[in-house]
Parts: C-alpha cells; sequence; structure tokens
C-alpha cells in the first residue's frame, strides 16, 4: 500500500505557536479566524516560522581575509583544509541556531544582528552562521569589510556553493533574511532583522537582557 505525503509527517508544523516569529508572513486580520492544518502537506516554495527546518549539503567554511592564521570552525576541518558542511550538522539540540542570509558581510543589517546576540544571550545558548550565495571560486567582494568590522563578526561564515541553502530556506541572492532554528529541528523565526530576531528570543527566554 502506498502511503501519501501526510503520513511521512513532514508536514507537522507550529504555525499558530504563539512563540514563533515571522516577519514575511501577513498579519492576521482583527476578528478573522486563521485557518491552519497542523498536519498539512509540505509546499514546494514556502518556508515559515513552524516548520521542520529542511537539511543543506554543500556548504563550505571560509576564513576572514583578516585572519588567515584563524582556524576555521570545530568539525570543518580535515588536515587543515575546509571541507563542505551541511545544515545538518550545524543544529544542535542544545542550541538555537540563528542562520543569517545575506549578500555580502558588509550588509549593516548582518552586524547589527550580531552586535544584538552578543549583547543578550550567552554564546552557549547560539551558533551563529552567516551563509553567503554564490560558489567559493567567484571573486570574493562579498568578504571585504574593514578590518574593525571583520572583528567583530563572531560568526562562522559558509557559502552556499550548491545553492541548496538558498533554495531550501526560499531567500533571494540580493535579500537579507534570518532564521532561526530551534533545538528541536523546527524554524523558530523568519525575520528581516535585530528587532525581530530580539521578539522571538524574548518569546522564548524572557527579556533578553537577562541571558547574558
Amino acid at each position: 500500500m502506498r502511503r501519501g505525503g501526510k503520513l511521512h509527517m513532514l508536514g507537522v508544523n507550529y504555525h499558530t505557536s504563539p512563540i514563533v516569529v515571522d516577519d514575511f508572513v501577513p498579519a492576521p486580520t482583527p476578528g478573522v479566524a486563521v485557518v491552519n492544518s497542523a498536519y498539512g502537506d509540505t509546499q514546494e516554495g514556502v518556508r515559515q516560522a513552524g516548520d521542520r527546518a529542511p537539511d543543506a549539503p554543500g556548504l563550505v567554511p571560509v576564513v576572514l581575509p583578516n585572519r588567515a592564521s584563524t582556524s576555521i570552525s570545530s568539525g570543518s576541518q580535515s588536515n587543515g583544509v575546509a571541507r563542505n558542511t551541511r545544515m545538518f550538522d550545524i543544529f544542535g539540540s542544545t542550541h538555537h541556531t540563528v542562520i543569517v542570509f545575506a549578500p555580502t558581510l558588509d550588509v549593516p543589517v548582518v552586524q547589527s544582528i550580531l552586535t544584538t546576540l552578543d549583547r543578550s544571550l550567552r554564546k552557549a545558548l547560539v551558533r551563529r552562521v552567516v551563509v553567503l550565495p554564490g560558489s567559493i571560486s567567484e571573486p570574493d567582494s562579498r568578504l571585504e569589510m574593514s578590518w574593525e568590522e571583520d572583528q567583530s563578526v563572531d560568526a562562522e561564515v559558509l557559502i552556499d556553493e550548491a545553492g541548496h541553502a538558498y533554495r531550501g530556506y526560499v531567500v533571494e541572492s540580493q535579500e537579507v533574511k534570518v532564521v532561526v532554528v530551534r533545538p528541536d529541528g523546527v524554524v523558530g523565526a523568519v525575520v528581516r532583522g535585530a528587532t525581530g530576531l530580539e521578539r522571538y528570543f524574548e518569546g522564548v527566554f524572557g527579556k533578553t537582557g537577562s541571558m547574558c
């Protein structure tokens, strides 16, 4: 007997959970009931807070230009040579993962997001990842920044060589989108910047200043 898609349970979601935050989904109209199936089918080309976080292989770790002597993140080296990683190797059951999709590192919102995380949450609670589009062989204007900016990027930087991450999380190459993946592997937030990020973590931890 052939199982239907719903029996695979991949469409189980938490879209209407009070602790998920999504800046890209229109706010419900007051007085109008929201109809949502928590056991719905997955939708191609749609990724919103409350969905299961997809995997994305082919992510290439990079060392920033001003940190030539800095080792690449733990688990991404083999005999000193960076090797590809994937989202499922980055997620963990003991931390939230904040994935910042951005066209370049010098986009001001990237610095704002990382500063907010440093100010508000202990590092053990949140793993920070910046994912850039394109090929590792392309000119690295994506990584250009001042020395001061470079030192302030306290995050792993990955290039989405195969394009799986940008497709799976439905991000345009020139768009900035921040995705938070919870310890249980569910997307807790899809936001535009630091304001949405603070709103999400306050819903989870309370006032985030107390988590420093």
